[in-house]
């Protein structure tokens, strides 16, 4: 497992792609986003080269319609972790390109994507340095020598915008300035939603619930808006997200739209676009709203405090920044290793705790467009 000769080595290898850079980004479509901004870079540190995007097959789509690579392999992730046989043949479809250059720019790496970059056998084999959010420190041992250059970039806890720039600076784009990154996307041919007034997207699911406001505080927050601002209310959010959408229109008494499970990547981006205020726990689609360039605000708590949100970049022109709710707890940066009992369908408590009051502030200042002197709210 450490950095030996594996048999992958000894099989007939490639040349076509010898003057080729392998990216390999694997993660969620938020932490793609977030990187938008500093993908741009490799254009400029490798300009004579090809570059090739490993993406996941959530996001591929997507990834083909941005401008800075030549070329996307999409990669099922789940099959990757879990089906031996598919990794096998995708690390010998790398390994047969021969690429010269592979990067995998995620900080919180894991075994299943360092194994794809071990496997192309690259002259160059960069990563972050990283931590072990993602890997058992002994797998992290072994992976880090499948690696020729690791290159540590800021604290645990700095803000992965930052991170991602300082990595594509010290791999030689010495100038860049951090920013949000601009998704580019086509819209379908037909319009998926179309809405005769102002309407707010709420997205009330998370990743791990306990990281989700209580419905019940969406819910009051969707009758403000509908009652106060005039807002029609629209739900967004994964197919397993739909029952807590349905517990939102069930302790309201306004007209929602559920589209929760239905909607495509393409069709929950043109949702976003056309919406005048994204609300959402710390999910992607708060990203996919500042990428898009849609005014948002976000419940966050405190296992990343600083990771993800609020947004810390070098320059702010050509942005809509998300704003951020916070209740501080002395606990913040546990990695969501709750010290608190927590009882099956709740929130962790730094989430919970969370006022509809500040919520609701942030909400008005971003519908009247009120430049923000703080963007984030501690309630």
């Amino acid at each position: 497992m450490f950095d030996e000769k594996w048999f992958i080595d000894h099989f007939f290898r490639g040349r076509s792609g010898s003057r080729s850079v392998l990216l390999v980004r694997l993660d969620l479509i938020g932490d793609f986003t977030l990187w938008l901004d500093s993908a741009a870079a490799y254009r400029q540190i490798y300009p004579e080269r090809k570059l090739v995007l490993c993406a996941n097959r959530l996001w591929a789509e997507l990834a083909r319609q941005q401008p800075y690579w030549d070329e996307v392999i999409e990669v099922d992730v789940a099959r990757l972790r879990a089906d031996h046989m598919y990794g096998l043949k995708l690390m010998l479809s790398l390994y047969w390109r021969g690429f010269e250059i592979a990067i995998q720019p995620t900080y919180s790496r894991e075994i299943a994507v360092d194994r794809l970059v071990r496997a192309t056998v690259a002259l160059e084999r960069i990563g972050q340095e990283g931590d072990t959010s993602n890997l058992h420190a002994t797998d992290k041992r072994i992976t880090d020598t499948w690696y020729t250059r690791l290159i540590p970039v800021g604290a645990p806890q700095s803000m992965e915008i930052q991170k991602n720039a300082e990595f594509v600076r010290v791999l030689g784009a010495s100038n860049f300035r951090s920013s949000v990154g601009r998704l580019i996307w086509s819209p379908p041919p037909t319009a998926f939603f179309h809405s005769d007034r102002p309407y707010v997207v709420l997205s009330p699911g998370a990743s791990w619930l306990p990281k989700a406001w209580p419905a019940e505080k969406f819910a009051y927050l969707a009758q403000e808006l509908y009652l106060k601002q005039n807002m029609r209310i629209v739900l967004c959010g994964a197919p397993a997200d739909h029952a807590v959408c349905e517990r939102i229109i069930r302790a309201t008494m306004i007209p929602i739209d559920n589209l929760a499970g239905q909607t495509s990547l393409t069709q929950l981006l043109e949702v976003i676009a056309g919406a005048s205020l994204v609300i959402s726990n710390d999910s992607g689609n708060i990203h996919l709203a500042a990428a898009l360039r849609i005014p948002s605000v976000c419940i966050v708590g405190g296992g990343h405090v600083s990771r993800f949100l609020p947004y810390i970049v070098d320059s702010e022109q050509d942005c809509v920044l998300p704003r951020v709710a916070v209740h501080h707890m002395e606990c913040f940066g546990c990695g969501w290793q709750c010290k608190y009992p927590i009882n099956a369908g709740d929130p962790v408590p730094c989430v919970s705790n969370i006022e509809l009051s500040a919520v609701t502030a942030l909400c008005r200042d971003a519908l009247i467009g009120t430049p923000p002197s703080v963007r984030t709210v501690e309630s």
